[in-house]
């Protein structure tokens, strides 16, 4: 189906077709000597131009409501885009929260078990020193007793 636009612009060029073919169909009803066809040809070629500049106009207002269309059109589905974005940008924030919040939970987790390896570490540590000591101690006792 034609929009009125493409309607209109087929009577524009329509229109200018005949007016480009008038002066050869004069020239015929001039050699044939049809007069009442030779009258009417003339009228229309007084008559073309302005239906013409009307078919122009019908055109360009055709356009403009059919523009005005598009553009509601646009700020329409661009409405829904931003609304949809909105949306969603509000789930991502709540979503990004609660997962940072996780991200710090783990983190402090995670902390505290490197803690308790550092103090498992330094226990081990000062229990070998005086395992160590011990030992020595207890060879050293083995020598004087032998």
């Amino acid at each position: 189906m034609r929009s009125e636009y493409e309607t209109a612009q087929i009577t524009l060029a329509q229109l200018k077709r005949e007016q480009i073919e008038l002066s050869s169909m004069l020239m015929a009803a001039a050699n044939e000597g049809d007069a009442a066809e030779l009258t009417r040809l003339q009228k229309r070629k007084l008559d073309i131009p302005s239906e013409i500049k009307t078919a122009e106009i019908l055109s360009q207002r055709a356009r403009v409501t059919e523009l005005k269309e598009q553009v509601a059109s646009a700020q329409n589905r661009l409405s829904a885009a931003r609304t949809k974005s909105k949306t969603t940008d509000e789930r991502t924030v709540a979503t990004l929260s609660v997962l940072d919040e996780e991200r710090k939970r783990i983190n402090y987790e995670a902390l505290a078990d490197l803690s308790a390896v550092y103090e498992a570490q330094k226990v081990l540590g000062r229990l070998a020193a005086e395992l160590r000591e011990a030992e020595a101690t207890l060879y050293t006792l083995f020598s004087e007793a032998a």
